[in-house]
């Protein structure tokens, strides 16, 4: 999958984005704010991701008038292979 739209997401939702992908490189993932519902990226050099799924340090959305903040879970999450991170 190297064709991934961050403005087609729900509300909550995310995507994986592989190194393949248009910002794969520099962001883990794509999100959409349960707030303010707009499109994000989880930035690689601001965020982790663990074998879980579970973000560190927690999101926030940078949106003005949009206060959004917590802890993120990626459902499903599929880590990278080791050396890829």
């Amino acid at each position: 999958m190297t064709d991934v739209d961050v403005e087609e997401l729900s509300p909550g939702e995310y995507v994986s984005l592989p190194r393949a992908a248009e910002y794969g490189d520099m962001a883990w993932a794509g999100w959409c704010c349960p707030s303010c519902h707009e499109p994000l990226l989880l930035l690689r050099a601001v965020h982790d991701v663990d074998y879980d799924g579970v973000v560190s340090p927690n999101v926030s959305c940078p949106e003005q008038g949009c206060d959004f903040a917590g802890r993120m879970l990626l459902g499903d999450w599929v880590p990278e292979p080791r050396g890829h991170a």
